[in-house]
């Protein structure tokens, strides 16, 4: 995988094909992280290799976070829209949430989430699933 993310492709001169094909492919081991959750350890990326991914292969991409707020939880959908030669702009959204609630958590957990707030964890992690969605990092999901 070349490290230069400056697009080769106008915005909308990709297929939808062409675009899936390239964020499906397995991401290099140098853009994953491995992190425990639940007592499980899991493969990770973060959403900045999502977002130079998406520079690269879908040019012209734009997304939309809409959060909503109850109680300590705090919830984002994240539309993300891509601009193609065949099928136009192709919209696609996912969800994530998180809390400031850490009682159940293990050390590490919280550590772990010392990094940003509850807000921009859950937009982080609607971006990233709404990626997937385009087959971005979906086959480390089983």
């Amino acid at each position: 995988m070349e490290t230069n993310t400056t697009p080769r492709h106008a915005p909308g001169e990709r297929t939808l094909a062409d675009i899936i094909g390239d964020l499906s492919r397995p991401l290099n081991e140098r853009f994953l992280k491995t992190k425990t959750k639940g007592g499980r350890s899991i493969t990770i990326f973060t959403w900045i290799t999502t977002q130079r991914f998406l520079d690269l292969y879908a040019p012209g991409w734009s997304g939309r976070a809409t959060l909503t707020y109850s109680g300590e939880r705090v919830g984002c959908a994240y539309e993300l829209c891509i601009p193609t030669s065949d099928a136009g702009l192709v919209c696609r959204a996912a969800t994530g949430d998180d809390s400031e609630d850490d009682d159940d958590m293990t050390e590490a957990e919280v550590k772990a989430r010392q990094y940003g707030s509850p807000t921009t964890r859950a937009e982080g992690q609607a971006f990233k699933r709404a990626a997937a969605r385009f087959g971005f990092g979906l086959y480390l999901r089983g």
